[in-house]
This record gives structure tokens, sequence and C-alpha cells, in this order.
């Protein structure tokens, strides 16, 4: 059965004349006799009594015309949601985490070119309180980030949540578990001097009385992971990103007791900017997202 069938025997019955549905649809008498051929015998009935010269439906095709007409309504809607789509048009300066930026944020481009082409991007990739800054001074639209801000001012939809580990090169002289207190008198490489730590992982250090005494500062996970592998420190890495060298031996952990919880990321925009195209690229992040559902999520 094909939506082009379901429409000739909607306008068959409606006009009473398979000429009439001819001239409506634009096709030839026969083309519409033998869809209405194909529809019977697709659904094993008979739609018409041909022994009339109108077209005058058959009891199965008088309780069929009601729902031929919701499924033909259904089309036309599906039909002017993929329009509004198409017709969507923005200009969004996005914030995003290196996390993101180096798992699925390609996905999430190429999702929204592919969905809404009406909405160009301008990706920041940049710490967590960089973006914060900006998303509050108004010079970023949107952020992915593992942060909790205001939420009178900002509404956060989460996108999961990724592990992260302490990692080292396994030629490092460390043990593979370590205590709370002992990972501080470590060399420790860490993003950022101001803000060593973020969300879940700064309850966790100050649950634990983390304090790092000679940490290494750079800002990315890119250089972390170079000074890790030159066996200069420990770095607290996303498993996502390195399980490559992780499963290849280039890395390895160092178990922690007790370890961090995930740390959850969100897409945040300011509540007072509800667009519809902040909306669209809110509800695909949350869609392409390789990161784990939350516990909340799973519980919903």
């Amino acid at each position: 059965m094909r939506l082009r069938q379901v429409e000739t025997f909607y306008w068959a019955a409606r006009l009473g004349s398979f000429a009439k549905a001819a001239q409506k649809l634009n096709a030839t008498h026969s083309a519409i006799s033998m869809r209405i051929q194909e529809l019977e015998m697709s659904l094993g009935i008979k739609l018409f009594d041909r022994s009339q010269r109108a077209a005058k439906l058959t009891s199965d095709g008088i309780h069929l015309l009601p729902a031929a007409e919701q499924m033909l309504e259904a089309a036309e809607q599906i039909s002017s949601f993929k329009t509004s789509k198409m017709s969507l048009n923005g200009y969004v300066r996005l914030g995003v985490v290196e996390t993101i930026a180096m798992t699925w944020l390609s996905q999430l481009i190429d999702k929204l070119r592919d969905d809404f082409p009406g909405i160009q991007i301008e990706v920041e990739v940049a710490l967590s309180h960089v973006l914060e800054d900006k998303l509050y001074a108004g010079q970023i639209d949107a952020i992915l980030a593992p942060c909790s801000m205001s939420k009178s001012r900002f509404t956060h939809t989460t996108v999961g949540e990724i592990p992260f580990r302490w990692m080292c090169s396994p030629s490092l002289d460390v043990p593979h578990s370590v205590s709370v207190r002992d990972l501080g008198d470590m060399p420790l490489i860490v993003t950022s001097r101001e803000q060593n730590f973020r969300g879940t992982l700064l309850d966790w250090a100050t649950k634990y009385h983390l304090r790092i005494k000679k940490p290494y500062i750079c800002n990315t996970f890119v250089i972390a992971e170079k000074l890790v592998s030159a066996k200069l420190g420990i770095a607290f890495l996303p498993v996502p990103i390195y399980e490559e060298k992780l499963a290849g031996g280039q890395l390895r952990v160092v178990a922690c007791d007790p370890e961090p919880a995930p740390m959850e990321h969100f897409f945040i925009r300011a509540t007072l900017s509800d667009s519809l195209v902040l909306r669209a690229i809110e509800t695909v992040a949350a869609e392409v997202s390789t990161f784990a559902r939350t516990r909340k999520e799973e519980a919903a």
C-alpha cells in the first residue's frame, strides 16, 4: 500500500468520479483505475461498486475513508515539518569543551547541516570556565560543557556523562593503585591554574581533601597526554578519548580509591534566549551525543 494509492482512493470517493479524481491529481483515467485496483489487491477488499456509473463506495470503502483522510493529514503534517526545518535560519556562536570537540562534535555539525541547512555554527573550543564567562557576558549563545550555572538564568539539557581516570605512562614509576592523599604528593598535570577542577571532580577533590602540591599546568587534554607520555606526571583524562591508547599499552590507569563520579555534560543557553534555532541545536546535540546516559535519564 502506497500513499499515492490512498490519496487516489480518497479523492475518487470524495469527488464521486474516477474522471474527476484524475483531473484533481493530474493523472490519466487508466492510472487512477490502476491505483485503486492495486490498493484493493493489497487490502484484499473491494472499495468501489463498479456496477454503478458513479464511483460509489462499498461498505468496506465507507469504513476505510476516515482512515485514509487521517493518513493524508498525517502525511501533510510531516511534509510541513520538513519544510519548517528547511526554512529555519540563524547564526549561532557555540562554545564547546575539548571532551566533546574530540568525540562527537563532527556528528553534531554534520546532522545540523543535513537537517537544518539554514543554521550556521561558529564553534569555539575552550575550557569550561572560559565558556561560562563568555556565556554570562553574551559573547556566545550556548555552550556544551560540564558546567552548572545559575538555574534561574540558564537552561541545562543533559547530553550524557563520561568517566575520567588518572592516567600515566606505563613506564612511570608510580603504583597501580593509590589513595587520594598519596595522589596529592605525585606530579599531577592539570588544566588551568585558576580552575583545576570542575563539577563532580571538584566535589570529589573537596570531599577527600586532595591537595596538589606541584602541578604542571596546561590547557588541553592533547598537551596533557603528551606530558604524560613523556613520563612527566599523571593527568586526569577522559576515558573515551584515550581508550585505544589504554588498550594498546601506551597509557595506563592509576586507580584511586574512591574514583570520581562520571562527569555530566550539558547544553546550556540563557533561559531568555528561547529561540527555535537554539532549541534545534539542543535537540540534535542530545540525539547525536555518544556519551553514556546519566542515571537520572535511565530512571526516567
